[in-house]
């Protein structure tokens, strides 16, 4: 957010200044119409970051002696109701001043670049310039935390620049676009890693259904084995039965043909004994009758 556009946020002629010590600025402007109760209502790193401007100690377990010491220094000041602001215009401020800081900051990391320029005429005319991101390394890892990643420092950058330097606004340009460029890969990232986790999340929900049909199947199959380890032991008595009840079929078998041998040895006899009996019946008979027996 820059200074005209923050401006159009407030009802003010002041703006937000790169020097937040600066006199003319809304930031101390606010500062000096801020009630103790507006002070006290800010947030512990909104005390940290006005203390840390101004150059006054803050100590957190000690936050009610910080805000004495502003208003002793005559850094915040009492005014009447009608002229007082707001906590929250206050805090508003409060975060674009510590933009503007910042950005004063990046902007001062390219002033602060070493420059070296090549030894030899055969080389390319150009400079190398190496850029510290400081800044920029913190706000990639601050968007890195929010978005649930691993922070992970920046490495060194080297960029090559020709003789004629561009503006600061050019520069800051860009590394505002290769943030936002960053910005969209670590979202692309955030998104992807939903998705990983909603698949992980169906992939565990599958396994814990899978897991429990294992286990079912695997009492059935239990059940199973005991039902055919009792039918294996019943089959096993009943060959046994049956086996004894063969055996004793097949003796009683041959004892009924022995039986029947004997039986049809006596009727044999039997039939020869009668077969002798008619003979000397009939024989007997013809001598009675007279006639000598032709046979």
């Amino acid at each position: 957010m820059f200074p005209q556009e923050c401006s159009n946020l407030y009802q003010h002629q002041e703006v937000i200044t790169v020097n937040p010590l600066d006199p003319t600025g809304l930031f101390y402007t606010l500062l000096q119409r801020s009630s103790r109760q507006v002070i006290r209502a800010c947030s512990v790193q909104d005390l940290e970051f006005i203390c840390k401007a101004f150059h006054v100690s803050f100590l957190t377990e000690d936050v009610e002696a910080c805000i004495e010491t502003l208003f002793e220094k005559g850094i915040c000041k009492e005014a009447e109701e009608d002229t007082a602001c707001t906590t929250e215009e206050l805090m508003r401020v409060i975060a674009y001043q510590r933009d503007m800081c910042e950005l004063s900051d990046f902007s001062k990391s390219f002033n602060d670049c070493s420059v070296f320029r090549p030894h030899r005429e055969s080389e390319v005319d150009e400079d190398v310039v190496v850029v510290g991101y400081g800044l920029l390394d913190e706000l990639i890892s601050n968007a890195r935390g929010q978005l649930g990643l691993t922070a992970s420092k920046a490495r060194t950058k080297f960029s090559l620049f020709k003789n004629t330097t561009p503006s600061f606004a050019e520069k800051l340009a860009n590394r505002i676009k290769m943030m936002q460029a960053t910005l969209a890969r670590l979202q692309t990232m955030e998104n992807e890693m939903v998705k990983m986790k909603h698949e992980h999340s169906e992939t565990k929900n599958r396994l814990e259904a899978t897991e429990t049909r294992v286990q079912t199947l695997t009492k059935a199959n239990g059940l199973l084995s005991s039902r055919l380890s009792e039918t294996e032991t019943r089959l096993a008595e009943t060959k046994q039965t049956l086996t004894k009840a063969n055996d004793l079929l097949a003796s009683r078998l041959r004892e009924t043909e022995s039986r029947l041998n004997e039986t049809e040895s006596r009727l044999h006899n039997t039939e020869s004994k009668l077969q002798q009996g008619i003979t000397q019946s009939e024989l007997l008979v013809n001598i009675l009758r007279g006639y000598p027996n032709q046979n």
